[in-house]
């Protein structure tokens, strides 16, 4: 085997370790509600009589790779045919396709990066560039989390990748084949998720490119067959894989006009409230970038974009097909972010599919750096241009360490279980707890402590989803009934578990949007309450792989990045006693 080949197995092997290491997370609790929804989606099939999942925020093809895998689970493990799949089962296999999936996206950056760079002529540079992509890919902190969800970004990650591929191969041989596989890739992409429909301009775009460099000349009526052809194969796949957009058409458009509005914010909903007075673009760029990609290849990242558009600006950079390559690299970044970066909602996983597009940006980047700074090297005397090497050692230093300071959330028990086991230790068993609804969290404790212990209050109707910055205000009734009940718990309870920060995060940002929810969790904070914080856990995957988080509040990762997890619980405990009417009294003014 050639050394290039034993170096990228080595880098593969160390990718799969982070990816596949702990892969029950959360077990049996489960507590991401995206992989929750997939799982009770994968649930609903029996073959083949059910075959509907009845859930559209993800398309049909995945949902039924899941089910046929835990139908021949189910068959390989009990020796018989079982049809349902149960929810756990469902969550673990689709953990273990994205891990698959997730892994096997070295490589093919591998690929994608060898195919751009032979352009050069330079056969060690390439090797070089192909394998420091690939070892990025693997501890990129964004892939490594993840591929430890059942959700379905890496599959999309994948096939977009896939797609940038075969792009580049019709650019490079013309060949009719990869056009049919473009067709078939991108029917398995909008069979994932319908958004696929944004890539629908690439193989236009790659198209007239490849004509133009091949000169071929088929005629224009030759030219809209082609192409039409290949849209109409992407098609009929995408409704064959996912044939409920059709044949459930009234639940598919009811899904898409409520996801969309939730999307664009125009519908408030408690779960998107973290996202308000937040700028497009420039959230994901501050808020989401840093702590996928590590923050070595987030400064990298935006430079080499920089550069390379300049580059194609000014006609420099190698030849004509290297520039046509890198223009298709670049449109698959502003298409995939100018569409979702625009959005309201700004979740890290909207941003997972765009991360391998960023380490090859940054890889080619800096190898033309090299390259033509080694060109003008034979034209100026001692001039050995280092600074490039240097920064593509600091760069790949910086992102293994952001990736294994990451990883290091997997060694640990999960914070949620830790805090419910400190709980049971160190609380006495006849405890009765106050904690918040919609927030799996408190899952664990409901194990350690009776059920009857633990009341939930919904602190999210203290002011409504978006408070006094939404459209629709709260009465004042309704929150002096919400804070008269609030007060009758707090009297009666003698602990307080903040299972996360998705409720409080929001509540003391945006004082002037959820004044009551704002005013209880100062009060609990400053222990106004009468309420003292006796246990809270520690993130040390944060302190290891962003380790400027704390030190620069300007820099704070959007919160499904920690709560889903590794969130930081809290535990209160009551020291002084206060009545009803005194609660009511601090949390009214």
């Amino acid at each position: 085997m050639k050394r290039r080949y034993r170096l990228l197995t080595l880098i593969v092997i160390i990718g799969a370790l982070l990816r596949f290491y702990n892969l029950d997370w959360g077990s049996p609790y489960f507590f991401h509600p995206d992989e929750r929804n997939i799982a009770a989606a994968v649930s609903r099939l029996e073959f083949p009589s059910q075959m509907n999942p009845r859930f559209f925020a993800y398309g049909g093809f995945p949902i039924y790779v899941v089910y046929f895998l835990g139908v021949l689970s189910n068959f390989l493990a009990q020796g018989v045919s079982t049809q349902m799949i149960s929810f756990n089962r469902a969550i673990m296999i689709g953990r273990f396709l994205s891990a698959l999936l997730s892994t096997l996206l070295i490589p093919l950056v591998y690929l994608v990066v060898r195919e751009i760079a032979e352009i050069r002529g330079r056969t060690k540079r390439e090797e070089a560039a192909a394998l420091i992509a690939g070892l990025l890919t693997a501890f990129a902190p964004g892939l490594v989390q993840y591929a430890h969800f059942s959700t379905f970004e890496i599959i999309l990650t994948f096939e977009y990748l896939l797609l940038l591929y075969l792009c580049l191969r019709i650019l490079s041989t013309g060949q009719t084949r990869n056009y049919v596989w473009f067709g078939v890739v991108l029917g398995f992409s909008l069979a994932t998720k319908i958004t696929s429909l944004i890539m629908v301009p690439l193989l236009l775009i790659t198209y007239f490119l490849a004509k133009a460099k091949l000169k071929v000349d088929r005629g224009l009526f030759i030219d809209i067959v082609f192409i039409g052809a290949t849209y109409l194969l992407a098609v009929v796949i995408g409704l064959v894989l996912s044939p409920y957009i059709i044949l459930d058409y009234g639940g598919f458009r009811a899904a898409i006009d409520y996801e969309s509005t939730v999307a664009m914010g125009s519908l408030p909903v408690f779960y998107t409230a973290s996202f308000l007075k937040t700028i497009p673009f420039w959230y994901q760029v501050v808020h989401v970038f840093p702590y996928l990609l590590g923050w070595g290849l987030w400064v990298a990242s935006f430079l080499s974009i920089g550069y390379l558009t300049w580059s194609l600006v000014r006609g420099r950079g190698g030849n004509r097909r290297y520039r046509q390559e890198i223009l298709l690299l670049l449109l698959f970044v502003v298409l995939y972010f100018g569409f979702h970066g625009m959005m309201y909602v700004k979740w890290m996983r909207y941003m997972v599919p765009v991360l391998p597009f960023l380490v090859i940006v940054v890889v080619v980047s800096l190898f033309s750096i090299v390259d033509d700074g080694c060109d003008l090297a034979y034209q100026i005397p001692n001039s050995k241009f280092q600074i490039p090497k240097i920064l593509l050692c600091l760069l790949s230093l910086a992102t293994l360490v952001s990736g294994s300071g990451f990883f290091v959330r997997y060694l640990l028990p999960d914070p949620r279980v830790g805090a419910a086991d400190w709980a049971a230790e160190n609380i006495v068993p006849e405890a009765h707890f106050l904690s918040e609804s919609w927030d799996l969290g408190v899952l664990p404790f409901n194990d350690r402590f009776s059920a009857s212990q633990i009341d939930l209050f919904d602190f999210y109707g203290l002011d409504g989803a978006f408070g006094q910055c939404g459209e629709i205000e709260v009465p004042v009734s309704h929150v002096f009934s919400q804070i008269e009940e609030l007060s009758e718990l707090l009297e009666q309870g003698g602990y307080i578990i903040l299972p996360s920060s998705r409720v409080y995060g929001s509540r003391l940002r945006f004082p002037e949007c959820f004044p009551n929810g704002n005013r209880f969790y100062a009060k609990l904070f400053d222990e106004s309450l009468g309420f003292k914080k006796i246990y809270q856990t520690l993130d040390y995957s944060m302190k290891a792989s962003a380790p400027l988080a704390d030190s620069l509040p300007f820099f704070y990762s959007e919160e499904t990045y920690r709560v889903f997890d590794y969130p930081t619980v809290m535990i209160f405990e009551k020291v002084e006693s206060m009545t009803a009417v005194e609660y009511q009294d601090l949390l009214l003014y």
